[in-house]
């Protein structure tokens, strides 16, 4: 067993001790190659048995954040993200610590060299509808605005309590997710205010502003 963990790059007990009961989440863009996806596996894996451990011995506890409904709608969208970034953003303002925010919302975080092979996956460990914890594992390769989107869109899927999307619905429930991630980072009055102090630089300048205000990657502000 010692021969074939070091083998497969899984802890021992990986052979004797039952896996996280939830399903890996990936945003649909961000698979890669077999090894790659076997990589990333293990390393959200590895995540949640750490933060099990954790949860066991009480060191942390699970968030009171029961599901929200899945947005249907733009609109919906970006009330939900209104709803979640009033927690520790003005209306107008950059999130400055998004981590925070996850951990707040019951998210705990790891960034961990994945080689391009996902932006990231996200699990949820707990079976309690109202008391949960997700863990979240975010390639490390990425630019840091990538990074920050990819955060972002695993916690929408926490939020919303669907982490899996693996039905029919999937590719709507990835653009609504979508649209919230845009809608938190880049909250429509700050992208409004910047809008009326560039605009007659043009919407290029006024995309370059977006980004660097709300720390986006220059795709998400286009």
């Amino acid at each position: 067993m010692a021969v074939l963990a070091e083998a497969l790059g899984v802890p021992i007990d990986a052979f004797i001790s039952d896996p996280p009961p939830a399903v890996i989440s990936r945003r649909q863009d961000g698979y890669g190659d077999h090894a790659s996806s076997a990589a990333l596996d293990r390393a959200v894996i590895r995540a949640a048995d750490d933060v099990r451990f954790l949860l066991s011995r009480g060191i942390i506890e699970p968030t009171d954040s029961a599901p929200r409904p899945v947005p249907t709608t733009y609109e919906q969208a970006e009330q939900l993200a209104g709803d979640i970034r009033s927690r520790l953003s003005p209306e107008f303002d950059p999130i400055d610590s998004l981590g925070d925010l996850a951990e707040c919302l019951g998210v705990i975080w790891f960034v961990e060299n994945l080689g391009g092979a996902s932006d990231g996956p996200c699990i949820e460990l707990s079976d309690d509808d109202r008391f949960r914890t997700g863990v979240a594992v975010i390639d490390g390769t990425q630019d840091p605005g990538r990074r920050r989107w990819s955060l972002a869109h695993e916690l929408g899927h926490f939020v919303v309590g669907d982490a899996y999307a693996s039905d029919q619905r999937a590719g709507d429930i990835e653009q609504m997710i979508d649209a919230f991630v845009a809608y938190l980072l880049m909250p429509r009055a700050g992208c409004q205010r910047l809008w009326n102090d560039h605009s007659d630089e043009g919407a290029r300048r006024v995309a370059l502003a977006i980004s660097a205000r709300f720390g986006t990657s220059w795709t998400a502000a286009c």
